[in-house]
């Protein structure tokens, strides 16, 4: 029997909590698959995880915004195991459900990393600037904590990939969802990314150029909103 939930986070724990209880659940799923299916109905409570362990509720969420494929069978796979040791083995990386666990919490955790130096603002009134990204794993919520510590200026954060806008304003922050954003740099804002272009060019030492070296540091797929590595800006 699979278990449908409605795509948001509470929804998948709700689906967790009701799979441990119901040894017939063999996997979650937000859409129809080729078993019976069950919908659940959301519960907002996280009590019954929090509780229990803090550190396995942090994996919980950041698998579900990870985005993996088939994630929901990973988490569910990864809640059974540790419930059958009263949730007391979470540090185990020995079990298979935990080292993938970790191992996604890992690249999870770089990716964010790596958009603290990758995002690029730009300035769209006197105080206000405008970010683009497109990561693999939804982030926005952690670089927008990261940028509010270190930028005094109104800015907002947008995920083109999920449609998702972090906003910081007047000291306040928020996220929306479900959102169109279409900006249009102006003349003034090429003409500083014309300058900064020049200088990344002018900066680099041509005989120590490694692209490979280069291409891991910055992959393609991050390069559409690095200013001096997308010849379209």
């Amino acid at each position: 029997m699979n278990a449908l939930y409605d795509g948001s986070f509470y929804g998948f724990l709700t689906a967790l909590k009701y799979a441990l209880k119901n040894s017939q659940i063999i996997s979650i799923s937000k859409t129809p698959v080729l078993v019976d299916n069950i919908a659940i109905k959301t519960e907002y409570d996280d009590k019954w995880i929090s509780e229990k362990s803090d550190y396995i509720y942090q994996n919980l969420r950041i698998l579900y915004l990870s985005e993996k494929k088939d994630f929901e069978n990973l988490a569910l796979s990864y809640i059974r195991h540790l419930s059958l040791r009263d949730f007391k083995d979470k540090g185990n990386i020995l079990d298979q459900y935990v080292c993938e666990v970790e191992r996604i919490k890992k690249q999870f955790f770089s990716e964010i990393h790596r958009f603290k130096g990758f995002t690029r603002f730009s300035k769209i009134d006197e105080n206000t600037y405008l970010a683009i990204i497109s990561p693999s794993n939804n982030i926005i919520e952690f670089l927008l904590k990261h940028f509010e510590k270190r930028m005094q200026e109104n800015f907002m954060i947008y995920d083109e990939k999920r449609k998702i806008l972090g906003i910081k304003k007047d000291r306040k922050t928020k996220i929306i969802n479900d959102i169109e954003i279409n900006y249009i740099a102006d003349e003034k804002e090429n003409e500083i990314r014309k300058l900064w272009k020049s200088f990344f060019k002018e900066i680099e030492i041509v005989e120590r150029r490694n692209k490979s070296l280069q291409l891991k540091k910055v992959p393609l797929k991050y390069r559409k909103n690095i200013i001096e590595f997308n010849d379209k800006i």
